[in-house]
This record gives structure tokens, C-alpha cells and sequence, in this order.
């Protein structure tokens, strides 16, 4: 290997190790502890699904950074004019890609939740490892961004697993399909990648330039001048909010994808009364938790990536109300986009498909702050995608086992007691004595009220708790000295406040429950 290529591999290998990390990291405390989190109910109720997401979005993200970190660092035409064989460059960038995409695939078939879709285990662990080596690294360079790779990608096996469905009515065949396909169109990919590769130009699209005549003296003489024309005046607030909708173009390009395949499904399932393919609920459940990380992470880093955010600073508007309304044209984005596209999809048809599909707003807003916060400290959105996999793994992780370790704590202060009046109780139940109806009547509705006071409590702490991210998100959005001493003090004061907050909470929750 020569100097040039050593230098390269180096390069590849720096890039790719820290979110190779941070990927596996998250993939396995989801395989291991995410059943056991009570911080986010709505990432409770589908562990598996919630498992498929990231590990599927952590590979092709990390497939899509091999080729985008020469766009984000504006790198490419360097490499581009090395005194190397193309094929040879290409080469070791796809050979030093590998190493990472197959070893996630071990790990996530190791730590693969066990009973959930075995007859899918294929095609949802390898699948995006070959959809992250043959399609992301063509579809970065075609669309030259980043995050464009990650989201086209993933609309090729979707594809070809609603087409197999459509001619497979039993799953087994249709998912067989889907898995040919897939790799028959990454190998297409992959080869198409070299060619264009070859031909790829430093600058332009390739095409030749052909400069026109230039024009005469009296042709330029007779041209009208320029004059000025007033622009209309329009509120200032409302040109910040479309600017904010510009900067969420992807993730309006996520969800025409989810409406183009939801809608697929619901007229096989309703023109098919024995479809198994995917369902209406899964595809809506993946979307909901996929995109408000998507949104999340455009909201700083994509200003800094393409270079308005020194302009809005500058604005004589003040930054705390434009942050606010950057934050809810965001959080707001997400949350009509995850809830409000399925209910009008379903609202639509007479027949209902998934009643299964349910979210909870205050989870996804919480899934699109913690991206929020992580864009505030990116230069790129890949990267605040990638950097918001390991935080929601650690989260889980160390959510987990504080609540484990919390509740023990609340069962020892407030321990249960077999009292005398459940006693007397039971055996009035058992002789069926009339009054006893009245009292567990009683009892329920007392019970409930405590499970409402015990939510209110839980909620106003998670809405404190992300109202300080974003206060601290707003902080570093405004500032460019970003180091790691101010990020340690972020860091450590979200961690108390988190630690008195759930303390409080399940004290509280339990005291409510044992005296209420």
C-alpha cells in the first residue's frame, strides 16, 4: 500500500470509528434495556420496533458519512485529483466502510429482540448493512447531500418488499423477494457507483460549456436600465417561519415517502382481507419515531451547513424569540407530520386498518428536542442524526437502571401491607355481601385519581426537563465557541436535574398511590 492510500485509510478510519461506536453502543442498550425504561412510555410500548429504527438508521447514516464527510468538508475535489486510479480510491473507502457495516450486522443479530418478526430477522438486520454498502454511497454522491443517501435508501427495499407482497399473498415468499431484490439492486448500485465514479467532475455536472458570441457595443447600449422597485413589506416573524419550513425540506420528503407506502398498504390490506405484509400501524410507528429525530437534527445544523445562520444572529430581532420560534415551527413540524398525516389517512377510508398505531405527543417531543439539542452542537445534520443515536442510548441505559434501582428505594421507604380491611374485604366478597360492590366502586375511582395526579406530576417534570434542553440548545445555537468544558456543564446540569426530578417523581408517584 502506498503512502497516499495509508493516508486515506487513516482518514476513512477516523471518520467512521467514533459513530461506529456510538452506533453499537445504542443498538445493544436497546436490545438490552429498552423493555425496562419508564422515562418515554411511547418508546415502551414497541421495543422492537423502536430497535429495527435505530439500528437501521444508525447503519445507513454511518454508510452515508463515508461519502458525505468529502461533501460536508468540501474534501472531494482534492480526492478527486489525486495521482490514483479512481477505482482504487473508491475501493478503499467501500473495503474500510465495510469493516464497520458487517460488524453492526453481527452485533445487531446478536442482541436482535428474541419474538419479534422472525420470519423478517433477515431482512431487517442484513438488509441495511447491503443497502448501506451498494445504495447509500451512489445516492449521496447523485443527490450531494448526506442525508439525502440515508432517505432514498430506504424507499429501494421498501419497494421491492410492497411489490413482493402484491404478487406473494403469504408473507414468507414476499419477504424472500424483497431480500433478492434488495441485493440484486445493491450489486446494481455498487457497480453503477464505479462508473460514475470515474466520470465524477470537481466541479459542475460534467457536462461541456459552450460560450456564446459575445454581444456588440450597440446591442449592450440599447438595453434598459436597471430600476428599483420598492419590495412589499411582510412581517418579519412570517418570513421566519417559511425559512424554517425550507430548512425542514427533507423531512417533508420523509413523510410524502411514508404517505406514498402507507397508502400502498392500506389498498392491499383493504382490497386483500388475508394480507400479512407490513402493516399500516408499523410503517406509522416507524415514522413517528423517525422523524422527529430527522427534524430535530436539521433545525441548527442545517443553517450552519449551508451558511444563513451567521446572517439570522445578525438580524436586529431579538435571538430568544427567534430560537422560539425556530423550536415550535420544529417541535410543531414534528408533531403534525407524526400524528396528524395518520389520523387523515385513516380518517380517509370507511374501514379501519391498524387501530394498533398509537403515540404520545410528549414522547415525540421529546425525541425531536433531544435532536434539537445535538444539531445545536453540530456543523452538519448527519452528523447531529448520528450524534443523537448514542445520547438516546445512553438515555435508555442509564434511564433504566435508575428506575430499577429508584422503585427498589420507593419499596423500601413505603413498603406494602397486607392490611385487615382488605382482609375483611375478601371475605365479604366471598359471601357476596351487596355493599361490597359500592366500596370497590369506590376504591377504582380513587385509584384513578391517583393515576391522574401521579401522570400530571410525571409530565411537568419531562416538559421542565426539555424546556432547559432547549434553553441550553439556544445557548450553544447563538455562540460559536461550542468547547467541551461548556458542553461537561450542560451535560452534568441535565444530569441533576434529571436525577432530582425522577426522585422526586417516583416518591411522590408512590406516595400518592399508597395514601391517596
Amino acid at each position: 500500500m502506498t503512502n497516499a492510500l495509508m493516508i486515506q485509510t487513516r482518514k476513512e478510519v477516523r471518520a467512521l470509528l467514533p459513530w461506529t461506536i456510538g452506533v453499537a453502543v445504542t443498538c445493544a442498550a436497546l436490545g438490552v434495556m429498552a423493555p425496562q425504561n419508564g422515562i418515554l412510555p411511547t418508546l415502551r410500548q414497541n421495543p422492537g420496533g423502536l430497535f429495527i429504527l435505530v439500528y437501521a438508521l444508525g447503519v445507513l447514516s454511518l454508510a452515508a458519512l463515508s461519502m458525505g464527510q468529502e461533501l460536508t468538508h468540501g474534501t472531494l475535489p482534492a480526492l478527486l485529483v489525486q495521482p490514483l486510479d479512481r477505482r482504487r480510491v473508491l475501493g478503499l473507502k467501500l473495503m474500510v466502510l465495510a469493516i464497520p457495516l458487517i460488524g453492526l450486522g453481527v452485533l445487531g443479530d446478536a442482541v436482535f429482540p428474541e419474538g419479534y418478526l422472525p420470519d423478517a430477522r433477515r431482512i431487517l438486520i442484513w438488509g441495511p448493512v447491503a443497502a448501506g454498502f451498494g445504495l447509500v454511497p451512489l445516492l449521496t454522491v447523485l443527490t450531494r447531500r448526506p442525508m439525502g443517501g440515508v432517505v432514498f435508501s430506504i424507499t429501494i427495499p421498501g419497494l421491492f418488499l410492497l411489490v413482493g407482497t402484491r404478487i406473494y399473498p403469504l408473507q414468507d415468499p414476499a419477504l424472500t423477494f424483497a431480500w433478492y431484490g434488495t441485493l440484486a439492486a445493491c450489486a446494481v448500485g455498487l457497480g453503477a457507483l464505479f462508473v460514475l465514479f470515474r466520470r465524477l467532475e470537481v466541479a459542475g455536472d460534467g457536462r461541456e460549456m459552450t460560450a456564446g458570441p459575445a454581444p456588440r457595443a450597440a446591442e449592450t447600449a440599447q438595453l434598459p436600465g436597471a430600476e428599483y422597485a420598492p419590495t412589499v413589506r411582510r412581517s418579519w416573524i412570517w418570513l421566519l417561519v417559511k425559512k424554517e419550513l425550507r430548512v425542514q425540506q427533507m423531512t417533508f420528503a420523509v413523510s410524502g415517502l411514508y404517505v406514498m407506502a402507507a397508502l400502498a398498504v392500506m389498498v392491499m390490506s383493504y382490497q386483500n382481507p388475508k394480507y400479512v405484509g407490513p402493516s399500516f400501524g408499523a410503517i406509522s410507528l416507524i415514522h413517528a419515531y423517525f422523524l422527529p429525530l430527522m427534524a430535530g437534527a436539521l433545525a441548527s445544523a442545517e443553517e450552519r451547513s449551508i451558511g444563513t445562520l451567521a446572517g439570522q444572529i445578525l438580524m436586529p430581532r431579538h435571538m430568544r424569540l427567534q430560537w422560539a420560534i425556530k423550536a415550535g415551527v420544529t417541535v410543531g413540524v414534528a408533531l403534525v407530520l407524526t400524528i396528524g398525516i395518520p389520523a387523515l389517512l385513516t380518517g380517509a377510508l370507511h374501514k379501519p386498518v391498524d387501530s394498533r398505531f398509537s403515540v404520545e405527543p410528549l414522547g415525540l417531543a421529546t425525541l425531536c428536542v433531544t435532536a434539537m439539542y445535538i444539531s445545536s452542537l453540530s456543523s452538519n445534520s448527519l452528523w447531529a442524526l448520528l450524534g443523537s443515536l448514542p445520547v438516546l442510548g445512553a438515555a435508555l441505559l442509564i434511564g433504566g437502571t435508575a428506575r430499577t434501582y429508584l422503585w427498589r428505594l420507593v419499596f423500601t421507604w413505603f413498603p406494602y401491607r397486607q392490611s385487615a380491611e382488605w382482609e375483611f374485604v375478601n371475605r365479604a366478597f366471598a359471601a357476596k355481601e351487596p355493599w361490597v360492590r359500592s366500596w370497590i366502586r369506590a376504591r377504582v375511582a380513587a385509584a384513578q385519581e391517583a393515576e391522574f395526579s401521579v401522570a400530571v406530576i410525571e409530565n411537568s417534570l419531562v416538559v421542565g426537563f426539555l424546556l432547559l434542553v432547549l434553553y441550553f440548545a439556544a445557548r450553544n445555537h447563538r455562540t460559536i465557541d461550542r468547547n467541551a468544558r461548556t458542553v461537561s456543564i450542560q451535560l452534568a446540569v441535565l444530569a441533576l436535574f434529571a436525577a432530582v426530578a425522577a426522585t422526586g417523581a417516583f416518591v411522590l408517584s408512590r406516595t400518592i398511590r399508597l395514601w391517596g
